[in-house]
């Protein structure tokens, strides 16, 4: 999260993580995840993402506040 004044913006997950590095990360804890939830991860990848809209979100916020 971050703190602008008296405004905060907070995000669960990790809008920095790219297809390419979520499916490295999986790949590594395939163990750990096991098989299911490993392919249902992997098989998300696939899915478009909302990452551009969310960059111009969290840069409007810093924008907005006048940091």
């Amino acid at each position: 999260g971050f703190t602008v004044g008296d405004h905060t913006i907070t995000i669960q997950g990790h809008p920095e993580f790219n297809h390419h590095y979520a499916g490295e990360l999986m790949t590594f804890r395939r163990e750990l995840l096991g098989a299911a939830c490993y392919d249902a991860g992997f098989a998300s990848l696939s899915q478009v993402t909302d990452h551009q809209t969310m960059g111009r979100w969290l840069v409007n916020f810093f924008r907005e506040k006048e940091i």
